[in-house]
């Protein structure tokens, strides 16, 4: 049986404009006669100029949230199987869409809500930790000189590589103890807590991608298909270093597709992130050439330069300065000029001066603007551009 249920929002420019990115408003919870279905409505605005509506709902169930806007054509609709106490996808209404429609600072939607047949029931997965108790630890992981008491045979159950340290002559085997050194102690509990069917006490998403880390690492196979969805529904500015970092060390190309494209959108606050600056060049450098269709490191610097990414710059710059070769002499050339580039210009005057005829013989050097040649002070020989 389906059961329709509808609520009337009103909208005031205020909310738009005064209420704090974040900051939520809500309806009041409403009950589905002859159910057992109690929902509501949040909604709040974003630092992006738009306002995001999520069903709530507090049993689990299937259902179809569709919000209108009166007097518009505007509609917008998502599907969920949602489970108990979790809150659908969210629909996205843009600020610049909404406001020719406001009349007297005020505008009406309606959240109509199709509720399918319940799901058949999904029994929890058991919790393995309640079920071992009566069986003795005989395996420790030591992380931070901090010790993890742990089931030898589990660890071998849910990890091929742990299976097969544990299948051969090593020290590991011998002495009955692992020590982990690429992750702090909290993340190791947290992930091997996670096996054993605890829940998680810190479910931030900064958390879950380094359990997604360790995970990846020693092949835990479930944990990823359990959490892998986590990183990619709430990519944000805030986490955008720690999930594009995962994705690109631990190859998931699906996931940093969606962080190149979320970086597309919003690079202009990304690159001003502490934590994006701290990033390893080189996953920069194919961020940008994935996101702009940027064939070489030159093109990745004059992009990075225009649009304020410094220490990308200085990055690609800094070999070029220490070691020009005839291969990056004309591309470097067009660059350090365009952009003003005085170091490496220096550098360009020098290594033309000293490699002046085979420098001039390049094909590519036909590409460089004459004024950028004379203001270099290194004139060619007048044939050069006839």
């Amino acid at each position: 049986m389906s059961y329709i249920d509808t609520v009337s929002i009103t909208l005031t420019e205020t909310d738009l404009k005064e209420n704090k990115p974040g900051q939520s408003i809500k309806t009041p919870e409403r009950g589905v006669l002859f159910s057992e279905i109690v929902w509501f409505i949040e909604w709040f605005s974003s630092h992006y100029g738009n306002t995001l509506l999520f069903l709530h709902v507090k049993v689990a169930v299937k259902a179809k949230f569709t919000i209108t806007v009166d007097g518009a054509s505007i509609e917008r609709s998502v599907t969920s199987d949602l489970a108990k106490n979790v809150r659908s996808e969210g629909i996205c209404l843009l600020h610049d869409e909404l406001a020719p429609m406001f009349r007297d600072g005020k505008l009406s939607l309606t959240c109509n809500v199709e509720f399918g047949p319940s799901p058949p029931f999904n029994p929890s997965i058991p919790r393995l930790f309640l079920c071992s108790s009566h069986i003795p630890t005989d395996f420790e992981i030591v992380v931070d000189s901090k010790t993890l008491k742990v089931h030898k045979s589990f660890l071998s159950l849910i990890s091929p590589v742990f299976h097969a340290s544990f299948s051969h002559d090593t020290l590991e085997s011998r002495t009955g103890k692992q020590t982990i050194d690429n992750f702090d102690f909290d993340t190791v509990k947290a992930a091997l807590d996670y096996c054993y069917g605890h829940r998680l006490k810190d479910a931030s998403v900064n958390n879950i991608v380094e359990i997604l880390r360790f995970a990846d690492k020693y092949d835990i196979k479930d944990v990823v298909t359990q959490l892998e969805s986590v990183p990619t529904s709430n990519l944000s500015v805030e986490n955008f270093a720690i999930i594009v970092h995962y994705a690109y060390y631990c190859s998931k190309d699906s996931l940093l597709q969606a962080c190149i494209q979320f970086f597309m959108k919003h690079q202009g606050t990304i690159k001003t992130d502490s934590e994006f600056v701290t990033l390893p060049p080189a996953l920069v450098i194919h961020v940008l050439k994935s996101a702009f269709n940027l064939k070489t490191d030159i093109d990745v610097c004059r992009y990075a330069h225009k649009n304020g990414i410094n220490f990308i710059t200085d990055h690609i710059e800094a070999p070029l300065i220490e070691s020009m070769t005839m291969e990056n002499f004309c591309p470097a050339v067009i660059y350090a000029w365009e952009c003003g580039r005085e170091n490496l210009k220096e550098v360009l005057a020098k290594f033309f001066n000293n490699n002046r005829d085979e420098a001039t013989s390049l094909d590519a050097f036909l590409d460089i603007p004459l004024e950028t040649v004379h203001a270099s002070g290194k004139d060619p020989t007048p044939d050069v551009y006839q």
